[in-house]
């Protein structure tokens, strides 16, 4: 097996894996805003939901976050040489 598919495998386990983080935490806030409306807050499950989005961002587009301001050139220019 080449680098590639190993890269492509591991960042299918990755995506995976959150997205099954992010559905069992929705069921269980889902669940517990059933048995008490009043006590839970909805922003909770928002910011939780996001800050799975961004770890999945940052790993699966690591060209995003290692963009330098110095250089407007390459703000565009998304994959990784």
């Amino acid at each position: 097996m080449t680098h590639d598919h190993h890269l492509t495998v591991g960042s299918f386990l990755i995506s995976a894996t959150l997205f099954l983080i992010g559905l069992l935490y929705l069921r269980q806030w889902m669940r517990v805003v059933w048995l008490d409306p009043d006590g839970v807050k909805s922003w909770r499950v928002g910011s939780f939901l996001v800050g799975l989005l961004l770890v999945w961002l940052g790993y699966v587009h690591p060209c995003l976050f290692s963009i330098t301001i110095c250089s407007p050139c390459t703000w565009f220019n998304i994959c990784c040489s």
